[in-house]
């Protein structure tokens, strides 16, 4: 049976949503669940204070010690994977330390649906914030790239630098761009136009821009349907769909999980915002890469 790590005290709602979402996954998963947090606070939430028997209590005293402690075990194979909704800083600076042979650091990787047969994946969105060296983003193409091949069956994977123009770049990206060509699946440098017509499988990109980038694609996104379905209001049916498609395609509970990636074991993060719901649903989405 796989043990799967998760701290209680990540993402906007700690406990109060975390706790709840592991007992929710717990009613229909394979898994043991470590939930590394404070025993005192999370035995409240058990039947008659008895944890099931799938579950373990990690006990730490504070959230630093939580992911600390998570850490640990991963090296010691004493958990298969983590899961956690900390806040991206946190994470990596716990995360840095496990990195493979050849990557810097870890990179945050998030899909995006650009229809509803093609999804393109984007990275880093967060995990760091200004990288401008070179070295990080080549860790980032291999493990990038090995994880289209591996894990989204994509055997030559596209993968593009993100530019504002194809023939001009500042000095540091220039310098990024020559340590990735000759690489192979490089395309060079991509504008948002090639990224959105599903010309490149991979955009790489440092973590502050890929961040904003991303939150503001699911605010442009979120604001296009509202003002589609307002423009529906006299057709039902069409609202309807609309907002089923927002829900179960462009929102960012229908992915709920972005691997943390050039590490030597699992880590994933879900959305700082996730509900009870979300949190158990995201042990089900971890599955095919445990599997794999």
């Amino acid at each position: 049976m796989k043990r799967i790590g998760i701290n209680a005290s990540g993402g906007d709602f700690g406990y109060k949503e975390i706790v709840p979402g592991v007992m929710k996954a717990l009613a229909s998963s394979s898994y043991q669940i470590v939930v590394y947090g404070d025993s005192n606070i999370i035995d409240k939430d058990f039947p008659y204070g008895l944890p099931p028997v799938c579950l373990e209590i990690a006990h730490c005293n504070s959230p630093n010690k939580e992911l600390e402690r998570a850490f640990a075990d991963l090296k010691r194979g004493d958990i298969d994977a983590f899961v956690t909704a900390s806040n991206s800083r946190r994470l990596l600076a716990y995360a840095k330390d496990h990195c493979q042979e050849g990557i810097p650091l870890p990179g945050l990787l998030a899909p995006l649906p650009i229809n509803k047969d093609r999804t393109v994946y984007m990275l880093d969105v967060g995990a760091t914030n200004r990288v401008s060296d070179p070295q990080v983003f080549l860790g980032w193409f291999r493990a990038g790239r090995r994880y289209l091949q591996v894990y989204m069956g994509i055997d030559e994977p596209k993968i593009g630098l993100l530019n504002i123009a194809t023939e001009r770049a500042y000095p540091e990206l220039m310098m990024i761009h020559q340590a990735l060509e000759g690489n192979d699946g490089y395309v060079g440098y991509s504008e948002p136009a090639r990224f959105f017509a599903g010309e490149i499988d991979l955009w790489l990109m440092e973590g502050f821009i890929g961040n904003a980038f991303l939150k503001l694609t699911e605010e442009v996104l979120a604001l296009t349907l509202t003002v589609c379905i307002e423009e529906v209001h006299d057709i039902p049916l069409a609202q309807l769909h609309l907002g089923k498609m927002a829900k179960e395609r462009m929102s960012y509970g229908a992915y709920l999980v972005s691997p943390l990636i050039g590490l030597k074991y699992p880590v994933f993060r879900v959305h700082g915002r996730c509900n009870s719901d979300q949190i158990a649903k995201s042990f089900e989405a971890i599955k095919p890469y445990l599997l794999a």
